[in-house]
Formats: C-alpha cells, sequence, structure tokens
C-alpha cells in the first residue's frame, strides 16, 4: 500500500494513513485489532529487508547509525559500559523471533549479558496489529522485571495464543504472570503514550535503519546475516577482538 493511500475503516473507529495506525477516541487494540486482526501494518516503501535497565548509553565514537545509540526508552540489559553494543529488532507474531528469543537467546543472556560483556537491547518492529498490541502491554510503563518476564512469557508460549479463537484472554492470563490484572492490559492498550513511543521506533527501524523483516540484529552498528548462535558468536568475537586495545609496541 502506498504511504499516502488512506483507508477508513469504520466498524473499527481507525485510520490508516502513510502506513500508520491511529488510535480514535478509546478503541481497544487487543479486541479490536489483535482479536480481529483485520488491518496489517504495510512495511514502508522503500524498506529493505536479569539485569534490565532503563538507561542512555554514549555510544560515539564507535562509528555506528545514531539510530542503534541507545535511547532513553531502551530496555537495555548487561552492562553499559561494555564496548559490544547488541540490538535485536523483533515482532512478537515472528515465528523465527520466537524461535530465537526460546533458543539462542539464553545462551547470549548467560555467556554475554549476565557476564557484563555486552549490553543489549530488544526493540520492537511490529509488523502487524496483533504484535504491536503486545508490545504495547509489556511497554506499558511496567517494572523492568515485568516486562522481561512478559516478553519472556509471550515469545515461549507464541503458538498457544497466536492460534487462539480468544488471544485477548490468553494474552490476559499471562500478563496476570507479570501483575497485571485484566482491566490494566486494556487499559495499557488504549495507551496513547505507549502507542507513539512504539511507532516511532518502528518509524525509525523502517526509515532510518531499512529493516522490514525480523529478527535483525546488530552488533556494534553491523547487521549480523542471520540469527543462528554460531553466527552470532561469531559476530561477537569479532567485535571482541575489534575492542581489544592494541599491545604497545615493543
Amino acid at each position: 500500500m502506498s504511504l499516502k493511500k488512506a483507508v477508513v475503516v469504520v466498524s473499527l473507529g481507525l485510520i490508516v494513513a502513510g502506513g500508520w495506525v491511529i488510535l480514535r477516541g478509546k478503541t481497544n487494540f487487543l479486541e479490536q485489532q489483535i482479536v480481529k486482526n483485520i488491518i496489517k501494518m504495510p512495511v514502508q516503501s522503500g524498506s529493505r529487508q536479569d539485569n534490565l535497565l532503563m538507561a542512555k548509553v554514549d555510544f560515539s565514537g564507535r562509528g555506528m547509525n545514531s539510530a542503534l545509540k541507545s535511547q532513553a526508552d531502551d530496555y537495555l540489559q548487561g552492562n553499559p559500559e561494555a564496548p559490544i553494543h547488541m540490538v535485536i529488532y523483533t515482532s512478537m507474531t515472528c515465528g523465527h523471533c520466537a524461535k530465537y528469543h526460546n533458543e539462542v537467546y539464553p545462551k547470549i543472556k548467560k555467556n554475554y549479558i549476565d557476564t557484563g560483556k555486552i549490553s543489549y537491547i530488544m526493540r520492537d518492529m511490529p509488523l502487524d496489529s496483533m504484535s504491536l498490541g503486545m508490545a504495547m502491554v509489556y511497554r506499558c510503563n511496567l517494572e523492568q522485571s515485568q516486562h522481561q518476564m512478559l516478553v519472556d512469557a509471550f515469545m515461549k508460549t507464541q503458538d498457544k495464543w497466536i492460534r487462539s479463537k480468544e488471544p485477548l484472554e490468553e494474552i490476559k492470563k499471562i500478563a496476570r504472570m507479570a501483575g497485571m490484572t485484566g482491566e490494566a492490559v486494556e487499559a495499557c492498550t488504549k495507551n496513547e503514550d505507549v502507542y507513539k513511543k512504539i511507532m516511532k521506533m518502528r518509524k525509525i527501524a523502517s526509515e532510518d535503519l531499512r529493516i522490514e523483516g525480523t529478527p535483525v540484529i546488530f552488533i556494534n552498528g553491523e547487521e549480523v546475516k542471520n540469527y543462528f548462535l554460531s553466527t552470532i558468536i561469531k559476530a561477537l568475537k569479532e567485535a571482541q577482538k575489534q575492542t581489544q586495545p592494541k599491545a604497545a609496541n615493543s
């Protein structure tokens, strides 16, 4: 769909304009967009395919795209002062993202994040309305531990809620583990501030980094070819070599 094309969906009270879904009134994302899943957010034209900290880290001078530097709204895991900076863009409805998170991420966390060798940031690149709504739930002003708990739980149970006839109820059940009530979940899906932050994140990913698919991983500004553990470990080791101080000439 062209960025200039507007589609008005009266039944939902929503407008999709220029590839952006705009909230109207008190529209409930999970009930009306996710459960019915009528509107898909198109990729913008021209695009190319636990230690949590809310922190802004200065990676200036590392030669990376400014869009990959830590932002004020990022949930940062690991060592904010580490010389290696890993960023992953993900989508909750992406099967490959769930495979990465459930099988590869735990090993990265154990050997690199928890040991302080890297800083690690997960960002949202919602590719459809359902993944957008779920991101709104776990980015809804939660404590850092709650945020990570929900991300882990959503990824581990993706096969269940994505096939459910009542995904909203499944999401509410999972959210209870993080101490959220059903009412809190619905309130999060109506939070326009959270919505705008996620859409800004998506816009930067699409326009500045030319991302259209997920997962996409960057290590010190360099895109990793795929999400396989062996590929990521190889990239991390290469980054370690590049960031090690050179020995003085004898």
